[in-house]
């Protein structure tokens, strides 16, 4: 029986991973920075403030991009399931249309026998 797609979820995960890549090199960059500026104690300059404001907006986004991957994937492994069930009630409802074309067959025989 050829394999028919009842639906698929639009998400494209390859994208949020490399969202996620790119926020976190650049919250590594930043985070760097400020360990230098803070060794050299510089905590109180205008550089370390709006790094530390960025940080605190990045680790957000960076969060906010893990959820979404978990999300994802939670949301994957229900589409499989429920995949795999709607396949499964398929298989019962052709196997169901058969029977019943076969039984048909059978009464039409006995019907023109009679």
């Amino acid at each position: 029986m050829p394999e028919v797609k009842i639906f698929e979820l639009g998400l494209k995960a390859d994208q949020y991973i490399e969202t996620a890549k790119q926020v976190k090199a650049e919250i590594d960059k930043l985070t760097e920075s400020q360990n230098k500026l803070k060794k050299d104690s510089e905590t109180a300059n205008k550089e370390y403030i709006e790094n530390e404001v960025a940080l605190k907006s990045l680790k957000s986004q960076y969060n906010g991009l893990k959820k979404a991957i978990a999300d994802q994937n939670v949301a994957k492994i229900k589409e499989k399931e429920l995949t795999s069930l709607v396949n499964t009630e398929m298989k019962k409802e052709v196997n169901t249309i058969n029977e019943l074309a076969s039984q048909n067959k059978r009464l039409n025989s006995i019907k023109k026998n009679l």
